[in-house]
């Protein structure tokens, strides 16, 4: 029993010894919040930052192909030049027309300037009589009458002149429309680049039929200059990626010698 209470006390005067020490040791730091991520691999594939294939617009025959596959292009060059011989015939036809319209316009305006020149005679042949008339027995009792008949009949004629003026304008605005509409036309004749970039693909030669049905597209134009990597992302990534306003991603790429790219992408956890 005597061992016992000493065991006791030996124990009780270690841990009032010791207390002080393992006090000190005892390290607080506060509690925070913080957003926790992740790092994953992904296979990535770079791809021309624009990429369109370019088609006839108007349907002819392919005349000439001035560049080829590989070709380095500028933003409105010449790419293709495409021949429609019906549709010069239809620039010619409506260029006529307008001929036509402004000839039948001049001739109608020198007619108005006859008719009024004859309204003016008329007007003054009227006034004399006017004047004539206030002497008795001076001029037959109808000739006033005639003559005021004229001058109504040239104003009526004048009036109808104008309106068959402008009706021959109207005509020959809207030819010359037609005219510009297929000028603009005959300019689908020549197709040049939308943009910088690099000839990918030729699908055509000099006199193949093309048209904006055609099932193959003339050329393939890409952007190579500014490329546009694309990553394959898992549905549960995404929704981590981008389902919540206060997430965060981060992509670095990671040079590798062979393809596909890869990036490599911070996610949160």
């Amino acid at each position: 029993m005597r061992k016992v209470r000493q065991l006791f006390s030996a124990l009780a005067i270690t841990l009032v010894v010791l207390a002080p020490a393992m006090a000190q040791t005892i390290e607080l730091v506060p509690v925070v919040k913080k957003a926790v991520s992740r790092t994953i691999d992904l296979p990535g594939e770079f791809q021309p930052f624009m990429n369109v294939a370019l088609y006839a617009r108007v349907a002819g025959y392919v005349e000439t192909v001035v560049v080829d596959r590989g070709s380095v292009v500028k933003q409105g060059d010449l790419l293709v030049v495409l021949s429609a011989p019906e549709m010069k015939a239809q620039v010619a036809a409506a260029e006529s027309k307008v001929q036509a319209a402004e000839a039948d316009r001049a001739q109608a305006e020198s007619k108005l300037a006859s008719l009024e020149a004859t309204m003016t005679s008329a007007q003054a042949t009227y006034g004399r009589l006017k004047t004539a008339s206030a002497t008795p027995g001076a001029i037959a009792g109808n000739e006033l009458d005639v003559a005021l008949q004229n001058v109504e009949a040239q104003r009526a004629g004048i009036q109808a002149q104008r309106s068959s003026i402008e009706a021959l304008k109207s005509k020959t605005i809207a030819a010359e429309a037609e005219v510009r509409a297929l000028q603009e036309m005959e300019g689908y004749l020549k197709v040049t680049a939308p943009f910088d970039g690099v000839i990918a693909e030729r699908d055509v030669h000099p006199g193949a039929l093309v048209g904006p049905s055609a099932s193959a597209p003339l050329l393939l134009l890409q952007q190579i200059a500014r490329l546009r990597l694309v990553v394959a992302v898992l549905k549960k990534m995404w929704v981590a990626l981008f389902a919540e306003p206060a997430s965060r991603s981060s992509f670095l790429p990671i040079p590798r010698a062979r393809s596909p790219a890869r990036s490599r992408v911070s996610l949160p956890a």
